[in-house]
C-alpha cells in the first residue's frame, strides 16, 4: 500500500469547484488585491501553495493530453509515443462567482454549488428510497386496475368462447402477454437491484453526475467481460488494513460474477488515505501481479492530486482494456505490457 498526498482542507473542496466549470474569461476584470483579496475575512491562500491546483503541471499537462486524444475517432485503443509541452510556472489571482448552498437531510450533509455565471449547478442529491417504493405501489395498483378493465371487457367474449378449447387458449395468451408486457420493466429493475452497486462513494469524494457516469462506465465493463469492476470509497477502515477491508468488502457484499465470482475492487481509504486492489476468481488471471502495479501507478498519480473521478474513469477504461487483452489468452504480464503513456 502506498499514502497519496492529502489535499488542503482549508480552502473550498476542489472537486466541487472544478465540477461548476467552465467560466467565460472573456468577461473577466483585472484582479486587485486591496479590493478582491480578503473577501473570505482571510488572505487568498493561492500563493501558499504556490499554484493554484487548477494551474498545477500534472494537470495541465494531462488534460491538454486528453483534448488531443479527443480528436482522434474511429479507433479503440490510441498508444501515444511522445509528447512535448513546456508550461510555464506561472499563477494569476482569480475570483469565481460561485453560490455554495448547504443543507441537511435525514442526518446527513449536502452540498450543491452553481456556478454564478452560467447557473449550472452541481451537487450530490439525496435518495429517498419511501418515495421510490410508493412508486411501485401506484404503478402495480395502476397495472391492477388495467387488467380488471381488460378483463370486464372481454368478459363476454371468453365467457362465450370459452368452452372452445382454441380460443380458451388464444385468450389465455392474450392475457398472459398483457401481464408480461406491463411486469417487464419491474422484472428487468429486480434483477438489477440483486446485484450491489459497483461505484460505493462513502467518503463522498464525487458529484452526483459523476457518480451516474462512473457507475455506468463499471457496470458495462462488468457485463461485458463477465467480471464485477468495482471502485469502493471509504471513510475509515475500522481497525482493518485497507486490503483486508477490500478483500471483506467484495467477499461480503455479493460481488463477483460466474462461478468462479470473478471481480475486481479498488478501494480507496479517506481516513489514513490509503489504497488496496483485491482480485478474485478469473480477475486474478487477467490482472497479474505487474498489470495491477502498472494500473495503481496511474490512479494514484489521479488520487495524489485530488482528481477522483479522473482516477475511477481511468479505472474502469484500464481494467476493460486489460479484460479484453486477457480474452486473447495473453494478459498483460512482465513482459506483456500496455505501451506508455495510456490515460
Amino acid at each position: 500500500m502506498k499514502k497519496f498526498r492529502q489535499t488542503d482542507q482549508k480552502t473550498m473542496d476542489d472537486t466541487l469547484m472544478e465540477s461548476v466549470e467552465p467560466y467565460d474569461f472573456k468577461e473577466a476584470v483585472p484582479f486587485r488585491m486591496d479590493v478582491y483579496g480578503r473577501l473570505s475575512g482571510r488572505p487568498l491562500r493561492c500563493a501558499e501553495r504556490g499554484v493554484h491546483r487548477a494551474c498545477e503541471k500534472n494537470r495541465i499537462r494531462r488534460s491538454t493530453e486528453r483534448e488531443f486524444r479527443n480528436t482522434v475517432k474511429g479507433y479503440h485503443v490510441i498508444d501515444q509515443e511522445k509528447a512535448n509541452m513546456e508550461i510555464q510556472d506561472q499563477a494569476k489571482y482569480a475570483l469565481y462567482p460561485v453560490w455554495i448552498l448547504n443543507t441537511t437531510w435525514k442526518g446527513k450533509k449536502y452540498i450543491f454549488a452553481m456556478n454564478g455565471q452560467t447557473g449550472k449547478i452541481v451537487g450530490d442529491l439525496p435518495a429517498d428510497n419511501g418515495a421510490f417504493w410508493r412508486f411501485v405501489a401506484m404503478w402495480g395498483a395502476g397495472i391492477g386496475l388495467v387488467l380488471y378493465a381488460l378483463l370486464w371487457v372481454f368478459h363476454g367474449v371468453a365467457v362465450r368462447r370459452w368452452r372452445d378449447e382454441e380460443n380458451k387458449m388464444k385468450i389465455m395468451s392474450l392475457l398472459l402477454s398483457m401481464v408480461l408486457f406491463l411486469f417487464v420493466p419491474f422484472l428487468n429493475l429486480q434483477a438489477a437491484s440483486d446485484h450491489p452497486a459497483r461505484l460505493v462513494d462513502q467518503a463522498e469524494l464525487l458529484t452526483a453526475e459523476e457518480q451516474q457516469q462512473i457507475q455506468a462506465k463499471l457496470d458495462e465493463v462488468s457485463e461485458l467481460h463477465h467480471c464485477d469492476a468495482v471502485v469502493m470509497t471509504v471513510k475509515s477502515l475500522e481497525g482493518k488494513t485497507a486490503t483486508e477491508y477490500a478483500d471483506d468488502a467484495f467477499d461480503y457484499d455479493g460481488y463477483g460474477l460466474g462461478e468462479d465470482k470473478a471481480g475486481i475492487l479498488f478501494l480507496v481509504d479517506m481516513g489514513d488515505r490509503n489504497w488496496a486492489t483485491s482480485t478474485h476468481g478469473y480477475a486474478i488471471t487477467a490482472f497479474t501481479d505487474a498489470g495491477l502495479s502498472y494500473i495503481e501507478e496511474k490512479l494514484v498519480s489521479y488520487l495524489g492530486d485530488g482528481e477522483y473521478a479522473e482516477a475511477f474513469n481511468c479505472f474502469a477504461e484500464q481494467c476493460d482494456r486489460f479484460l479484453t487483452q486477457a480474452e486473447t489468452g495473453e494478459p498483460y504480464d512482465v513482459d506483456n505490457m500496455p505501451q506508455e503513456p495510456f490515460a
